[in-house]
């Protein structure tokens, strides 16, 4: 908000006079100063975010005003764009896709973004630091190891004001799944004298659900049994078998 202006070189000018307004007719000049000995001024004070209108004439050694250049505009934006809002991966949510795509708000005036993933909340050493985004999305191309990250994004407009960061939001990647049961009872190779069995297997540390196949082939092509979501290491058959 204190630009340059600059101009052409007169060969005989001894004295230039620039004017500035935010009115194209030069009504009321912002700033007007005469008496510059140089094709160049930059305001000792700030001009407000706006639009504006510029124009230079030039005097010779006789004291004859030269004609007014034509007028240019500018636009002076000091103000950042907003501030966005993160969509997913969600806070806190823990996730088994190790190039999860990371989603935030468009924001109006923005021409790019910057996205920052680390596993520290400090964000001392990204993981992923990508700017360059000119869509409100990213997926990495690269996996990203199992374990707990932290993301934010902020956004530029198009004078090069970069927003505030958005808040910061942790994910956990686990595409690890849990270890196998053992398995109880029924033992093994047992023959038994009850056709509604309880099957029995150890708890698995991490689980939340359980899926029990029972077949009468080994290849399990079409189970007897065949339950999912069991939240208990154990079930007993509602259907006599045969």
């Amino acid at each position: 908000n204190t630009p340059t202006f600059d101009w052409d070189d007169i060969t005989d000018a001894v004295e230039y006079q620039i004017q500035v307004d935010n009115n194209s007719n030069f009504s009321s000049p912002e700033r007007d100063r005469a008496g510059l000995t140089t094709s160049t001024y930059t305001p000792t004070s700030s001009l407000s975010d706006g639009t504006y209108y510029w124009r230079v004439r030039a005097k010779d050694n006789v004291n004859n005003w030269g004609n007014w250049s034509e007028v240019w505009t500018f636009t002076i934006d000091k103000q950042p764009p907003s501030v966005p809002n993160l969509i997913s991966p969600a806070n806190g949510a823990a996730i088994n896709d190790n190039t999860p795509t990371f989603d935030w708000s468009d924001i109006t005036d923005a021409i790019e973004y910057q996205l920052q993933v680390d596993d520290n909340s400090n964000f001392s050493s990204p993981i992923l630091d990508q700017t360059g985004l000119n869509v409100s999305t990213y997926t990495p191309t690269s996996p990203l190891s199992d374990g707990t990250y932290y993301w934010r994004v902020r956004a530029k407009d198009n004078v090069g004001n970069w927003g505030g960061w958005s808040s910061t939001w942790s994910f956990i990647i686990d595409t690890q799944g849990p270890g196998a049961p053992q398995l109880n009872s029924p033992a093994n190779g047992a023959t038994i004298s009850d056709n509604t069995p309880s099957f029995e297997w150890s708890d698995v540390s991490g689980a939340v659900a359980y899926e029990l196949m029972v077949d009468n082939n080994s290849e399990f092509g079409s189970p007897e049994i065949h339950k999912t979501s069991l939240t208990s290491s154990d079930y007993t058959s509602a259907t006599p078998l045969a």
